[in-house]
């Protein structure tokens, strides 16, 4: 976990990087992807990782967090996100995984963190972006590396042609 990364490396510099609410433990952890439709195998993957992880996380822990599951094929993300929150008080979202949902994000007003898993033109503060895509991926961390005003980078990685090609976009969006 991250907590006792941080206990078993006090002095290492991602401390300084990481927000102090981030370590607290969530109560309420909803999922909120289309599990039919185009992406159903995409969003079940999902699910299955992030229940191998709580599960893994938690199978010897008394608190663990309330993870709530709904299917937002048929609806929009939106209204799926109210429904839940209106009987659930929640700590992390975690989606939309679609294009559109993704953009009307910015139509929401939630104090809820939300991780949605697409790229979006216009950002907001309590959503964090992360791409399914690897070169989307690197393309938006070497930017926001290099935005915080760092001005080196050191790139290893082995000489697999899909490694090189993500090392190779970082590059090209760091120079």
């Amino acid at each position: 976990s991250l907590h006792k990364w941080q206990q078993q490396y006090p002095d290492h510099i991602a401390n300084n990087m990481i927000s102090p609410g981030i370590t607290k433990m969530p109560t309420s952890i909803a999922v909120l992807l289309p599990f039919e439709g185009p992406l159903a195998k995409t969003s079940s993957n999902i699910l299955q990782g992030v229940l191998a992880t709580y599960y893994a996380t938690h199978k010897s822990q008394n608190e663990a967090p309330n993870i709530i599951i709904k299917n937002t094929y048929n609806s929009s993300f939106k209204d799926k996100l109210n429904e839940v929150s209106a009987k659930n008080k929640i700590d992390y979202v975690i989606g939309p995984i679609e294009k559109n949902e993704v953009a009307s994000l910015t139509e929401i007003k939630t104090d809820t963190t939300i991780i949605a898993l697409n790229k979006a033109e216009e950002k907001q503060d309590n959503v964090f972006y992360f791409y399914l895509s690897p070169t989307e991926e690197t393309a938006d961390t070497a930017k926001s590396i290099h935005d915080r005003g760092y001005h080196n980078a050191l790139i290893i990685t082995t000489n697999n042609t899909w490694q090189q090609k993500i090392a190779n976009k970082f590059y090209s969006t760091w120079a």
